[in-house]
């Protein structure tokens, strides 16, 4: 009778043992479905900013793989920058020892003329992941922009000449991991003041690593 009674009890705890393991093993579920759910449900898609004046603000590139509106250039002609798109995002990366490396757009003669004498901003999301491979950089990468043309009431024959420039040096402070908007804000002499003939608008790069940018844009603030 003992015997029967303490089978009777060993399967009771057996049966109630399984029960809770069952429970916690549903539980533990749960809680990496709802970790998963939240983690995809977090990233946000990306809505790039109106552009404004710019032109091919996704950096697009023709049949040769080449960007259109934009242009690469370096110092010296020993290639030290490669660039590449990925979904609307240009890439920068240095490969050489060519101390800069740059992409810019250049406004200029029709497309000029609707800005002379306003007040503008150029921005850009830029990712970066420098390296320092290189050594010291000669100057911090930045976006930039230039202005050139010719003062009120300067020789002509003299011709353009830098009438403004401004950068906003690009930190990395993210290793990559964080979109940063930088953004300047300039106003370009009006036709009074000066014969504007060029604005220039770019990104530098000047660190080991790479450089990343998307959503471009120039709009009139005032």
């Amino acid at each position: 009778m003992n015997v029967a009674k303490t089978a009777v009890k060993a399967t009771v705890w057996g049966l109630f043992a399984l029960l809770m393991l069952g429970c916690k093993g549903s539980s533990k579920g749960e809680e990496d479905a709802s970790a998963t759910t939240a983690s995809h449900s977090s990233k946000a898609v990306y809505v790039a900013p109106e552009p404004g004046f710019i032109k091919s603000p996704g950096f697009q590139v023709n049949e040769q793989g080449r960007l259109i509106d934009w242009k690469f250039s370096q110092h010296s002609s020993n290639t030290s920058y490669r660039t590449s798109v990925t979904n609307g995002v240009l890439s920068i990366a240095r490969t050489g020892a060519e101390p800069w490396g740059k992409v810019d757009q250049i406004i200029k003669g029709n497309s000029l003329k609707p800005l002379l004498g306003k007040t503008l901003v150029f921005s850009a999301d830029i990712k970066s992941d420098f390296t320092g491979e290189w050594g010291l950089a000669m100057e911090p990468p930045a976006v930039f922009v230039s202005i050139k043309g010719l003062p009120k009431g300067a020789p002509a024959l003299l011709g353009a000449s830098l009438l403004k420039s401004i950068k906003e040096p690009v930190t990395d402070l993210s290793a990559g991991l964080v979109w940063t908007r930088y953004q300047l804000k300039f106003s370009v002499p009006s036709s009074k003041e000066a014969k504007v003939t060029v604005l220039e608008l770019g990104f530098l790069m000047t660190e080991g690593g790479t450089m990343s940018i998307r959503g471009p844009a120039l709009i009139e603030v005032e």
